[in-house]
């Protein structure tokens, strides 16, 4: 009769056991969903988690010259802003490239953009929010940023470059949000680097 009545509670206690993890993976799941949201205003793109809040708002475009004058190529530079809610030093670059992508729209195709570290300046303020993109945001703070294409396809004023935010960029999967920018311009510019103080964009 013990040995029956020992062999239940042993039997319940294991299926209790089972039930309670099932459940802590589910509601992990569910907390990990509700943590990441994307969404668009007037003027930008926005994605946020746990980890951080980054917003895009400006997107140029710029053919960069040698000091000769000889060409070293084209970009489409990517503006934003991340503030980091997380307990570690975040880059702002990382953050970026786990949660946003972008294409260059022409009349025939959708051209994806290969966002990095820029190797190119584009103004000495540009130089600057550059390196803040590679360098860590500590925790509770912001930085503004720049992000860069090197190698577009053709570029002209007026073109439609669409930035997206996704649960995982890499894929990606999980679109959260798309926005339309348009180059205003494509300026010809040589390539800064940072010796100077001039202070635009």
């Amino acid at each position: 009769m013990n040995k029956k009545i020992l062999a239940s509670v042993v039997l319940s206690a294991a299926l209790l056991g089972t039930g309670t993890m099932i459940s802590q993976s589910n509601t992990t799941v569910v907390e990990a969903k509700s943590y990441q949201k994307g969404y668009t205003t007037k003027k930008s793109i926005v994605y946020k988690n746990s980890r951080g809040f980054m917003r895009i708002y400006e997107v140029k475009g710029f053919h960069i010259k040698n000091v000769d004058n000889s060409s070293l190529g084209s970009q489409i530079t990517v503006y934003g802003s991340f503030k980091n809610k997380s307990k570690k030093a975040i880059k702002p670059d990382d953050f970026f490239m786990d949660h946003f992508g972008g294409y260059q729209v022409s009349r025939n195709k959708w051209h994806q953009l290969d966002f990095s570290y820029p190797m190119f300046a584009t103004s000495n303020y540009a130089f600057q929010l550059r390196d803040n993109g590679d360098d860590y945001v500590r925790p509770g703070k912001t930085a503004r940023f720049v992000i860069a294409d090197e190698e577009p396809q053709h570029i002209y004023a007026g073109q439609k470059i669409v930035i997206r935010a996704y649960k995982d960029a890499y894929g990606p999967s999980g679109r959260l949000a798309s926005k339309n920018f348009y180059l205003p311009s494509v300026k010809s510019t040589k390539d800064h680097d940072g010796s100077d103080d001039e202070g635009d964009a």
